[in-house]
């Protein structure tokens, strides 16, 4: 695992509105904004649902987010890359 990536479980999706939260491992930090177009390879993020992620800073508005955001373990077996562009969310944090 890269030493800038962290796993968690998504706690909400919306798919409706295209955004969910992820509950970080690390009990210590509250659950991360995702949205949809940050995520990496072809899935239906579902509550309950083991991922990968690293941070970003918001441009905007200054909070952490979740981005490049992939299913961890058997769920992840077979899931093709696809890359994104929102620029809003580049801003990589090295926070840990």
């Amino acid at each position: 695992m890269d030493d800038r990536s962290f796993e968690g479980v998504i706690a909400k999706y919306d798919g409706a509105r295209g955004f969910g939260f992820i509950r970080p491992d690390d009990s210590c930090v509250e659950d991360l904004f995702f949205h949809v177009t940050r995520l990496r390879g072809v899935f239906e993020p579902a509550a309950g649902q083991r991922v990968r992620y690293e941070f970003a800073r918001n441009r905007n508005d200054g909070r952490l987010r979740a981005v490049d955001v992939q299913l961890v373990g058997a769920a992840a077996a077979g899931e093709s890359n696809r890359s994104s562009g929102d620029d809003r969310f580049d801003d990589r944090s090295n926070a840990a």
